[in-house]
């Protein structure tokens, strides 16, 4: 087993080994652009069944992560480690190579630094395994040398908590809003407040507190962990990052444009950093430094190719096409059948209008890979592009039975939504949610395909059912505040306060409570929240509509007037844009 998160050398280099044994190899890929050819794989998967494979495999080859160290010593597993490497962007910093040379004198462990001596490791492994069995023979699990520089590692470093929920937390990443509340969260929370009484300003604790509450939806207490570990002693990287992901996440661009700028002065050799940078300035409508970011960043990939894909897609992100031409170019020109890379190049054609090309290009790499789910992907787009619906859901229920994951149930819903049937979408949600019915992150979705469908009765019933097991979410509260609003239902201010003090700089959070009290008759304190909504998102249509319908019910027609009129001239298809003609059809 292949044990791996967001590590291309390793996968790419484990895949070519793969390909020259005689035995079984599968691969835990995470979020690596690669899809391996001689081995079986998935992206993520969750960590009981984690520790299943654990427990099968006769050799874990893994990075220098403490947990999958521990892990292989709990069920006697000999183990490769090679250990990710700042200096290539996989890692904030290098604490993985500090704990794999404290354990590379121990032959139960073979540590690889050079991805060239990957193969002759795995030669090695009846050595590993001898020297596995004796070892627990002689001294067993608790007492073993592994396990004591391991738990040495982790105290050091603060992250004892391996045990206690940290590492169910970081499944996935440790940020991923897929990851719902567990009961030993607590355990772990406490954990972490007694190493802060010793060290009332370790960034590592900070870190791993603010998860836990962004996790659990109170991402106000996360922000507030998190600019603690600002101020300490010694900043660290990690938390940092996380708070800029935060402040997104709260709708405040500025502080999270204000911070990423101050860690590209204190990084500037990070493409992690760099790449943080500018998706700031994107968020910040200023696309034009985000693509002088992201040309910086192709500068400094070189020649490796992973790495220059990534950039690429940035730039077409950013819309700077032959910038991201050119970078995909010299990486294709240094590995020339790399299938993201290819990919990337067909991504590109459709993103310039050529969408015939990028089609041309995605049926031959079908054939090629007819297994590979981000080919069926590209496909889907393609076709979605093409309002080609029943071919774009072809493709994405062909990546569903390939991988029956969260991922792929939600982009054929989104096809089905955008064909126009909210039934069909809603109806293969349904089924999905009967099978695994504790996905709440489709159970979201299938809440918003009710709305599409006008079934508010059924919507309120989900969103209420996820607020009884998230009631800190705030995403949950301002959707039910918004139906419940449609409903005419008492109940909708009290839900819209409540995210609006979890979230107090969300625009549309504001904007929701604003709304809710025009609904109410209090247009007063409506208006002075819907200003505050139009000035963080200013090119919000609705935003601007329900300032402009608060403003005329005041009586004040000429400055409705201008709110509806900038409204439809940002779009004229948004919810309200019949009612904003009507007022503005009036004298």
């Amino acid at each position: 087993m292949v044990k791996v998160n967001e590590f291309t050398r390793l996968i790419t280099k484990m895949d070519e080994v793969a390909g020259r044994l005689n035995e079984e190899v599968i691969m835990q890929i995470g979020s690596v652009p690669y899809e391996p050819k001689h081995a079986k794989f998935f992206s993520h998967t969750s960590y009981q069944e984690s520790l299943v494979y654990f427990k099968q495999a006769s050799l874990v080859v893994g990075h220098g992560g403490a947990g999958t160290i521990l892990n292989a010593l709990r069920f006697q597993v000999p183990i490769v480690v090679v250990p990710r490497s700042q200096r290539y962007g996989e890692h904030f910093d290098d604490h993985q190579i500090e704990l794999a040379q404290r354990l590379g004198g121990n032959e139960f462990i073979k540590v690889v630094y050079d991805m060239k001596l990957l193969e002759s490791a795995h030669d090695n492994r009846s050595k590993l395994l001898n020297c596995a069995l004796e070892l627990f023979a002689k001294r067993g699990y608790e007492a073993t040398s592994v396990q004591e520089i391991v738990e040495a590692a982790l105290e050091e470093e603060r992250r004892a908590l391996a045990e206690t929920g940290a590492l169910v937390l970081r499944r996935g990443g440790a940020d991923d809003q897929r990851a719902w509340p567990n009961p030993r969260r607590g355990e772990a929370r406490k954990r972490l407040l007694a190493i802060l009484k010793v060290r009332f300003d370790d960034p590592a604790a900070l870190h791993e507190l603010a998860r836990i509450e962004a996790q659990e939806g109170r991402l106000s207490e996360a922000i507030k962990w998190l600019e603690k570990a600002r101020e300490s002693r010694e900043p660290t990287l990690a938390p940092m990052l996380f708070l800029v992901e935060l402040h997104h996440r709260q709708g405040d661009v500025r502080s999270a444009l204000s911070l990423a700028q101050e860690l590209a002065t204190r990084h500037a050799d990070s493409l992690v950093v760099q790449e943080v940078l500018g998706r700031a300035y994107l968020a910040a409508n200023r696309p034009e430094q985000a693509r002088i970011t992201f040309r910086n960043m192709a500068r400094m990939a070189g020649y490796d190719t992973p790495s220059l894909t990534r950039v690429a897609r940035l730039l077409t992100e950013a819309g700077d096409l032959d910038a991201a031409r050119s970078t995909l170019a010299k990486a294709l020109e240094n590995k020339p059948d790399d299938l993201q890379a290819r990919i990337a190049s067909a991504e590109l054609d459709l993103k310039a209008g050529r969408a015939a090309a990028a089609e041309q290009t995605a049926l031959r790499l079908r054939n090629a890979y007819p297994g590979s789910v981000a080919v069926r992907h590209l496909l889907g787009a393609i076709y979605m592009t093409q309002r080609n619906w029943n071919a774009a859901a072809t493709e994405y229920q062909a990546a569903l039975e390939r991988q029956p994951n969260t991922d792929n149930a939600l982009v054929l819903y989104r096809a089905h939504v955008a064909a126009g049937n909210a039934a069909a979408a809603v109806a293969h949600l349904e089924g999905w949610l009967r099978q695994r019915p504790g996905d709440d992150v489709a159970r979201r979705a299938l809440a918003e395909g009710y709305l599409l469908m006008d079934d508010l009765q059924a919507a309120r019933a989900t969103y209420e059912d996820l607020r009884s097991r998230h009631p800190k979410d705030v995403g949950i509260l301002n959707n039910l505040a918004n139906v419940l609003a449609r409903l005419r239902q008492p109940q909708a201010l009290e839900r819209a306060r409540e995210a609006h003090a979890l979230a107090p700089n969300d625009a549309n959070v504001i904007d929701t409570l604003g709304w809710v009290l025009v609904q109410e008759g209090q247009l007063q304190q409506a208006l002075s929240y819907l200003r505050d909504a139009r000035l963080r998102a200013p090119h919000d249509p609705v935003i601007q509509y329900h300032l402009g319908v608060a403003l005329h019910r005041l009586g004040r027609s000429a400055e409705a007037r201008r709110e509806l009129q900038a409204a439809l001239a940002l779009s004229d298809r948004f919810e309200g844009a019949d009612t904003a003609r009507q007022l503005l059809a009036q004298p």
